[in-house]
């Protein structure tokens, strides 16, 4: 009953670990995971697939060992899937990645999922176009596609800028974000601190929905729920 007709906004942050959660450094994910519900004996398997295997059972409760695991439901039934379960119910339902919308052919299997499906290459633009691109920005860009707009809605969010490689030269949001480490990194290895730099823009995305929603005065009706497709 506690979240019985609320808005949902679920997203699988690319690669994360709760090791960077920082109460300074990421307060809006230190909140959440101290004063929500945290559920400690969850686990990412080390299954095939990376990405497409853990978000497929983010979303539908089962697993896959394979990369085709969201081309291949695409053609499935799939009435359980959070998308589809909030679209019965009335909601608007989105779903949002900043990378080529066809990536894992997502661009099939999200649709079968329940959702309005977007992302770089039918309708989702970015400033910045590097690899890999802002979840911050994301947020920024489509928050007002559903927000304020007198529906319940349920909004997906599958983020990229948390990807591989963890160096300041291979990841594009680990070298924006390397003069924003608090300085008590400064000793870590280079890899850790980059990994942490560009985990950031998940706190800043977090950040930029959270306030979205303030202004919208829709935040104390919204759940948030998080879920990493992969471990690091």
């Amino acid at each position: 009953e506690m979240v019985q007709e609320k808005n949902l906004i679920f997203t699988p942050p690319e690669g994360f670990s709760d090791k960077m959660i920082d109460p300074e450094f990421t307060p809006t994910l230190y909140k959440m995971a101290t004063e929500g519900f945290v559920f400690s004996n969850s686990y990412n398997c080390a299954w095939g697939g990376s990405t497409a295997s853990g978000e497929y059972s983010n979303i539908t409760g089962n697993f896959y060992t394979t990369a085709n695991c969201l081309k291949l439901s695409a053609s499935k039934y799939q009435p359980w899937t959070l998308g589809n379960q909030f679209k019965k119910l009335g909601y608007k339902t989105v779903g949002y990645h900043n990378n080529s919308y066809t990536y894992y052919g997502r661009n099939k299997s999200h649709p079968n999922f329940g959702y309005q499906w977007k992302g770089v290459g039918n309708g989702l633009k970015f400033k910045y176009n590097g690899w890999p691109r802002s979840d911050k920005e994301m947020a920024e860009v489509t928050a007002g596609e559903y927000m304020g707009k007198n529906q319940p809605f349920h909004a997906y969010y599958m983020s990229v800028s948390g990807h591989a490689n963890y160096s300041f030269d291979g990841n594009a949001m680990a070298s924006r974000h390397k003069k924003d480490l608090p300085a008590k990194y400064a000793d870590y290895p280079s890899d850790v601190r980059a990994f942490i730099a560009c985990q950031y823009e998940v706190e800043l995305m977090l950040q930029a929905l959270v306030g979205r929603l303030e202004e919208t005065g829709e935040l104390e009706n919204t759940v948030f729920a998080m879920a990493a497709d992969h471990y690091p």
